[in-house]
């Protein structure tokens, strides 16, 4: 166990719980967002036979109340998210292959670049010979009929 493992909960294993946790508190918005819409769909609707103003109002309203805290787990899931990667992806806890992937592609697409230009390069370069090779036959045929 390393030092950045005694930032989590249950230290080496702190990180795959934190992880499972997240997945759980994504899950758990979606279903509590999806009853709350079932559940309040009839009052919202107003399908009661008698006054239908207060059912549509107390409806809205209970689902307004009930999706609360699953919309709010849900805005600030992106932000978890971001924090999580961040916790587990620096010291201590770095991937040396993940590193060495990343910096392999940086490289390759440089590679790459570096390649395109030098084609480029090549075709200039022989647009100017073959430019030349005109240059110098209309200078010979020149000479020729003079």
């Amino acid at each position: 166990i390393n030092h950045h493992q005694h930032l989590f909960w249950f230290e080496a294993k702190g990180p795959k719980v934190l992880l499972h946790l997240i997945k759980h508190q994504a899950l758990g918005s979606c279903v509590l967002i999806v009853i709350s819409v079932v559940m309040y769909r009839e009052k919202m609707l107003c399908t009661g036979s008698d006054n239908c103003e207060s059912y549509t109002a107390s409806g809205v309203v209970l689902l307004l109340v009930s999706m609360l805290l699953p919309l709010l787990g849900a805005a600030f899931l992106s932000n978890t998210l971001c924090n999580y990667t961040v916790a587990c992806n620096i010291e201590y806890m770095k991937s040396a292959e993940l590193i060495k992937e990343v910096l392999a592609k940086a490289r390759a697409k440089r590679t790459l670049k570096l390649f395109g230009a030098l084609l480029t390069l090549a075709s200039l370069i022989d647009g100017i010979k073959m430019l030349k090779e005109e240059i110098q036959k209309a200078v010979n045929e020149d000479e020729a009929t003079a």
